[in-house]
């Protein structure tokens, strides 16, 4: 059995990048990810108390349960957390669209054809993921797990998915869950985060974006794989598009 578990990034008023990123792993891999990633919880440090959960734009920004944090302490911290589901050895999978010139370019008929960009990278991260198990894994089924605060957002499409038994036969549940109380969603917050990060890079420097410290490794992973929609793979989809519904009249 597989779990994939996904969660959001930049669904905020004004974000320049919406992003979702997430974790691909067997029941195995998982077992190990929650026992190390449950004992750090436990105990991050000698003289700091438990952590309820971890949330990497907290630790980023010493906010929250991570005030009383230095800097250094948080960035060590951050590390640790990256080696337990790198060490896990799972395939690691995001998608980031370049929000303002979606809400610009696709409107009216276009938004009726493709959604929001939320419903866009969730699209795009389950067709990634049925990709590499149809690859590494083929005829494995697969649960599927994501932020409950996005069910009102792509609740529908995975509704949608979930009755195309004939295309996603692999897929046995799609179920929507607290961060707080998954820790698995917790791992998926750090590639989320970080694909948010580095989209917004992304889309000021093209291939030049220097993805921080902390993010380099995810790149160069073979078991990593990402997209970043532009402006210009925008509008070239919107023409895509477009052909069809012109060929449909």
């Amino acid at each position: 059995m597989l779990g994939a578990f996904f969660d959001d990034s930049g669904t905020h008023a004004g974000s320049p990048v919406v992003a979702m990123g997430g974790l691909l792993g067997t029941d195995p891999q998982w077992d190990y990810f929650a026992e190390n990633w449950t004992a750090l919880l436990r105990g991050p440090y000698p003289d700091k108390p438990p952590l309820p959960h971890f949330h990497l734009t907290h630790c980023r920004n010493g906010l929250g349960e991570f005030a009383s944090y230095s800097p250094a302490e948080r960035d060590h911290l951050n590390y640790r957390f990256r080696r337990i589901f790198l060490d896990s050895d799972f395939v690691t999978l995001a998608a980031a669209v370049d929000n303002h010139a979606w809400q610009e370019l696709v409107v009216g008929e276009l938004a009726e054809q493709l959604g929001d960009p939320l419903e866009f990278c969730f699209f795009k991260c389950v067709a990634m993921v049925m990709k590499t198990i149809r690859l590494r894994r083929p005829g494995e089924p697969i649960f599927f797990f994501f932020d409950e605060g996005t069910a009102d957002r792509i609740g529908p499409m995975a509704s949608l998915i979930r009755s195309q038994k004939q295309i996603y036969p692999e897929i046995e549940r799609i179920i929507f869950a607290p961060v707080k109380k998954v820790i698995a969603l917790q791992g998926a917050d750090m590639i989320a985060y970080e694909t948010y990060l580095y989209g917004s890079e992304w889309l000021k420097h093209g291939e030049n974006a220097v993805a921080n410290h902390h993010f380099k490794e995810y790149l160069k992973r073979d078991l990593s794989a990402g997209l970043v929609f532009g402006r210009a793979q925008i509008e070239e989809m919107i023409g895509r598009v477009r052909e069809v519904l012109a060929k449909a009249v």
